[in-house]
């Protein structure tokens, strides 16, 4: 049973919730985004730091049916975040190898 936090006055640890809350977006995308619009907002920008060394995540969270995995992995016609992220960043790998040496991995865990 979920009870209201202001539903008991003795219990001193929940007296001063509340269920209102408060977020802070970054972005919103509306229905009309396309893929290409996420990949540009959110992860496009990852690739000149991967390059330099650092390490990067693209991380999606949300209830189920929200299109999580769509965003990520897209379909053929539309890729999503990661071939496009991909695509890109073996693209700076090509045009940089002369210079350095890249050893690439990637994890992907959806639950």
């Amino acid at each position: 049973v979920l009870m209201d936090p202001t539903e008991d006055p003795d219990d001193i640890l929940r007296a001063n919730r509340s269920r209102e809350r408060t977020f802070m977006f970054d972005v919103v995308f509306d229905p009309t985004s396309t893929q290409e619009d996420v990949y540009m907002t959110t992860t496009k920008d990852l690739i000149n730091g991967v390059i330099s060394g650092y390490n990067a995540t693209v991380f999606a969270y949300g209830p189920t049916g929200a299109g999580k995995t769509y965003t990520m992995l897209g379909m053929d016609c539309k890729p999503g975040i990661y071939v496009q992220t991909l695509n890109d960043l073996f693209k700076a790998i090509d045009a940089t190898s002369e210079n350095m040496d890249y050893n690439v991995s990637m994890s992907y865990l959806e639950e």
